[in-house]
C-alpha cells in the first residue's frame, strides 16, 4: 500500500542520489589526478630535455667537467624523485577508484536487499 509506494520512492531516491555520488567522486578523483600528475609530469619533461640538451651540447659548466657531470647527476636524480612521485600519486589515484567502486557495489547490494525487503512487505 503507501507504506510500500513510500518505500519504493526512497529507494528511486536513493539510487538516483548513489549514481549521482559515484560520478562526482570519480570526477574528483580525475581532477586531483592531472591537478597533481601534470605539473610534475612537465617537470620531469623539463629536467629530460635539459639533461639531453646537456649532454648533446657537450658544456661544461664552469669549465669543469666534475661540476657538469654533478649538475647531470642532480637532474637525474630529479627527475627519478618525480618519476617515483607520479608512479605514488598514480597508485593513491587507482586504490581511491577501487574504493569509490567497492563504495557503490556495497550501496548497490544494500539497495537490492532493500529491493528484497519491498518484494516481501508487498507480497
Amino acid at each position: 500500500g503507501a507504506e510500500a509506494k513510500r518505500l519504493r520512492e526512497c529507494m528511486a531516491d536513493l539510487e538516483g542520489k548513489l549514481a549521482e555520488l559515484t560520478v562526482n567522486e570519480k570526477a574528483k578523483v580525475e581532477e586531483a589526478a592531472r591537478e597533481e600528475v601534470e605539473p610534475l609530469q612537465a617537470e620531469v619533461s623539463r629536467l629530460e630535455t635539459a639533461l639531453r640538451e646537456s649532454v648533446e651540447e657537450g658544456k661544461v659548466a664552469r669549465g669543469s667537467a666534475q661540476v657538469a657531470e654533478l649538475a647531470r647527476a642532480k637532474a637525474a636524480e630529479e627527475a627519478e624523485d618525480l618519476s617515483k612521485r607520479v608512479a605514488m600519486i598514480e597508485e593513491q589515484l587507482e586504490q581511491r577508484s577501487r574504493q569509490v567502486v567497492e563504495i557503490a557495489a556495497i550501496a548497490t547490494e544494500s539497495t537490492e536487499e532493500m529491493q528484497e525487503a519491498q518484494r516481501r512487505l508487498t507480497a
